[in-house]
């Protein structure tokens, strides 16, 4: 039976370079990820905000605080990859 809104786990807010590195390492290894980007003008000299992710595994949907984290959540933190 497909899985209805509300069934799972709650979404995690990431806003921690190791807490982004842990869940980047996860969702990297689940194959199939689903991810969403929030922001202002999403194009070259736009602003992201908020990159949103989950695995086809039925694991918690990850929303990783980019404002936060800055350009880390890319580079230490493992969403680059």
């Amino acid at each position: 039976m497909a899985a209805r809104r509300g069934d799972g786990p709650a979404p995690l807010l990431v806003s921690t370079v190791a807490e982004c590195k842990a869940h980047c390492t996860r969702l990297a290894a689940a194959g199939v990820v689903a991810v969403d980007f929030e922001g202002a003008d999403l194009c070259r000299n736009g602003e992201l905000y908020l990159a949103q992710l989950a695995a086809a595994d039925g694991g918690p949907t990850v929303l990783i605080d980019v404002v936060q984290l800055q350009q880390s959540a890319f580079d230490e933190g493992g969403l680059k990859a």
